[in-house]
């Protein structure tokens, strides 16, 4: 009961004047200029609360920093307007979108839904999907685009042993292979003692034994120690180049971990000149 003290303080006194008592008159004048103080304060607290829900309120219709970020980034995140027909698949609420940017020269094909988009951090592109259950951002850590400057004086092999070579001093355990496909130029790298699966530990299947992955977890970790963490690995990471478009620049795809698909379409990637 909030009046408590001061009807407490009412009955002292009167008790203090029945009594002749001056010290319980002086009490509960004390107790009641203590209890006018703290419901002041209660007020002017209660008063003032509904200033920071006001504030609260605004905010909520304000966008954040990283929102902010975020619409400056779908500034190249836009749903694909033609039709694609690629192996994407789509999820409720997912849309094919594009991004493109001009900066570092690189367009691609991937899924997300209307917030998620592609955040570039110095070259390497990073898928970040929204949850809108959780109202969450929530960056992919499994895969990653990485752009790189190539000299267009480089081979493309050049151009990657020098990317390679800022890891390491020797490429001895390292084979560099080179691929067409489409007019495109993939290289490959990996590691010099290819790994063999232990049929002993796959599971049986249907069309024979089924391997998993984890298995080559400590092959893949002595691959990127020996060779370099541009090395294949399980998941095929590679580079791109691509000499019709630009010669200035290469890629790499890398999956790090998990069995989940990419959120883009690698095959849609093009390279172009910078602005």
């Amino acid at each position: 009961m909030i009046f408590l003290p001061i009807i407490i303080a009412v009955i002292l006194f009167i008790l203090g004047l029945v009594m002749k008592n001056k010290t319980l008159k002086i009490i509960a004048i004390l107790l009641f200029i203590v209890s006018i103080l703290f419901f002041i304060l209660l007020f002017l607290l209660s008063g003032c609360s509904n200033l920071p829900l006001e504030q609260n309120k605004k905010a909520i219709n304000k966008p954040t920093s990283q929102e902010t970020n975020i619409q400056q980034e779908n500034n190249t995140n836009t749903i694909l307007a033609e039709k694609y027909t690629g192996d994407l698949t789509l999820s409720k609420g997912e849309n094919y979108k594009i991004y493109k940017n001009e900066s570092i020269g690189i367009s691609l094909v991937y899924v997300g839904n209307e917030k998620s988009y592609i955040k570039e951090t110095g070259g390497k592109l990073q898928f970040v999907d929204y949850f809108e259950k959780m109202d969450k951002y929530s960056p992919n850590g499994q895969n990653y685009i990485e752009v790189y400057q190539k000299n267009t004086n480089d081979s493309f092999k050049e151009a990657v042993i020098k990317i390679i070579f800022e890891q390491v001093s020797s490429l001895d355990q390292c084979l560099i292979k080179t691929l067409e496909n489409n007019g495109w130029q993939i290289v490959n790298v990996t590691y010099k003692d290819e790994y063999v699966f232990d049929k002993n530990k796959c599971f049986p299947g249907d069309e024979g034994p089924e391997c998993l992955y984890r298995q080559v977890d400590e092959h893949t970790k002595l691959a990127f120690v020996n060779c370099s963490n541009f090395e294949k690995g399980p998941y095929g990471n590679y580079f791109i180049y691509q000499p019709q478009n630009t010669k200035n620049k290469i890629v790499f795809i890398r999956h790090v971990g998990g069995m989940d698909a990419a959120p883009w379409d690698a095959s849609t990637i093009q390279l172009f000149e910078s602005k």
